[in-house]
């Protein structure tokens, strides 16, 4: 009897365990609560992507506001896996635009990528930066390239190189003759003749910069450059 009533216990108590477990799966979640099974890949912040501007850019033609378009080059891959294929569209607006002015100012374009389109359709934000350019000094912008510091060390350069030009043809010259005796009159006169033009050249080369405008931001079709990625990216794969 007391083996019976033992096995009797032990059964219903199993009973007990087994309608509970029973209840507790049947019952549905507290509102509120979500049970997820969410799987990403990230593609890390400062990945290097190559942008194909899909029209043309200018900071003569656009306008703050304006959208524009843009794919990917070349693949990006994770493991060796293709996270991102070659195509994938990528759009943004002008931020800021800037023409250029005198004193040789370039112009500036802003541009912020807004998100991106994966092959599936779904939109991801994106944040990326263009390097691969002349950029604006905070190296937020594209800039046109140039300032009239940069054109005054170039006029500089060339007006050295006029001098030096001067004086190696006057030695070139002087040593065809007499042993090359004559260099030491033609060469100082040469390299005197040098040094006026070089002065003129580099005064009025300077002098007009001062009223001319710097460069403006083109950006052609098909246009491929190499940005980087400031944000990560996190692709859902479910």
């Amino acid at each position: 009897m007391k083996t019976l009533y033992k096995s009797l216990i032990i059964s219903i108590f199993m009973l007990i365990i087994i309608c509970l477990n029973s209840i507790a799966q049947s019952t549905p979640a507290p509102k509120g609560v979500f049970s997820a099974d969410l799987q990403s890949r990230r593609i890390a912040a400062g990945t290097l992507v190559d942008v194909r501007f899909l029209q043309n850019m200018s900071s003569i033609t656009n306008l703050s506001g304006d959208d524009f378009t843009a794919s990917l080059e070349n693949d990006i891959r994770i493991n060796r896996k293709i996270v991102l294929p070659a195509g994938t569209l990528m759009r943004g607006t002008v931020n800021y635009s800037k023409r250029s002015k005198r004193l040789r100012t370039p112009g500036a374009l802003y541009l912020d990528f807004d998100h991106l389109v994966t092959p599936e359709g779904k939109q991801l934000d994106v944040s990326l930066r263009l390097t691969d350019i002349a950029l604006t000094k905070d190296g937020m912008g594209i800039s046109g390239g140039g300032s009239y510091k940069t054109y005054f060390c170039d006029n500089f350069d060339d007006s050295v190189s006029l001098v030096r030009g001067s004086v190696d043809w006057g030695n070139d010259i002087g040593d065809r003759f007499l042993f090359g005796y004559p260099k030491l009159i033609i060469t100082p006169i040469s390299a005197t003749g040098g040094f006026c033009a070089s002065t003129l050249m580099f005064t009025g080369k300077t002098f007009a910069d001062l009223f001319r405008k710097g460069n403006e931001v083109l950006v052609q079709e098909n246009q491929i450059i190499r940005g980087k990625l400031v944000e990560p990216i996190d692709l859902p794969l479910n």
